[in-house]
């Protein structure tokens, strides 16, 4: 397991600080700011991983596409973080339904083209992976 060890003088107290890989960081302090034989007494805090997110946004043009015909038609684009793994997308609102789209895989921390596109300014669409959701307007 890897950590970061950082170490410093705070007002007399020595201070040890350790971030382990699991994101818990180990504070140690001795009294006086003087090292010890013996073990001080040490506090842990858990620091929780950021929650998952997804971002929905406009791709490359998709006009000319079956069923498109407008300017404002392109590819959705989606971004997903702080996913431990792979997740499945799909759209689950756009006007005027939600016919015909496909669902894709993409990375936990991954922007992606998606297989579908959409045209209809002004109008809002989103995009679900693994239970979480983000929606624009387009």
């Amino acid at each position: 397991m890897r950590s970061v060890v950082n170490s410093l003088r705070v007002r007399g107290a020595c201070l040890l600080a350790v971030l382990l890989a699991s994101g818990m960081v180990l504070v140690a302090c001795s009294s006086g700011g003087k090292r010890s034989t013996t073990p001080s007494p040490t506090k842990s805090v858990t620091t929780s991983p950021p929650p998952p997110s997804v971002s929905v946004g406009k791709g490359a043009p998709a006009q000319g596409q079956a069923g498109c015909t407008v300017a404002a038609c392109r590819f959705v684009v989606v971004t997903t973080e702080n996913f431990p793994g792979s997740v499945t997308c799909q759209i689950t609102q756009a006007y005027p339904n939600t016919n015909g789209f496909l669902t894709w895989t993409q990375g936990g921390n991954e922007t992606k083209q998606s297989p579908n596109y959409y045209g209809f300014p002004g109008k809002g669409i989103t995009v679900e992976c693994d239970a979480v959701s983000g929606s624009t307007t387009w």
